[in-house]
């Protein structure tokens, strides 16, 4: 992780799950936001789908969380541009 100095690090949804009735992914999720923050790394919950979740994951500081509970997937679109590929989400 240090090593390529990401902005961002997203927490798969395999921990977010349960992380409200889970103390080991709690954990887990608690420790790497530390690890992160620490470094400048900004940490995105991913596949957020209850409240609880939400709760549980701003009192462990995790910065952006995205999933069902806010909105369904919306679909990709790619623009081509001078032979670069740009995809924006709508």
């Amino acid at each position: 992780m240090l090593k390529f100095k990401p902005d961002f690090l997203k927490i798969d949804m395999s921990y977010v799950r349960w992380i409200d009735t889970n103390p080991e992914h709690r954990s887990i999720v608690r420790a790497i936001v530390l690890l992160a923050h620490e470094n400048g790394i900004m940490v995105v919950g991913e596949g957020v789908e209850t409240e609880q979740e939400q709760l549980v994951l701003e009192s462990i500081w995790v910065d952006y969380s995205q999933g069902y509970i806010f909105n369904k997937p919306s679909p990709v679109i790619e623009k081509r541009d001078d032979d670069k590929t740009h995809h924006y989400t709508i």
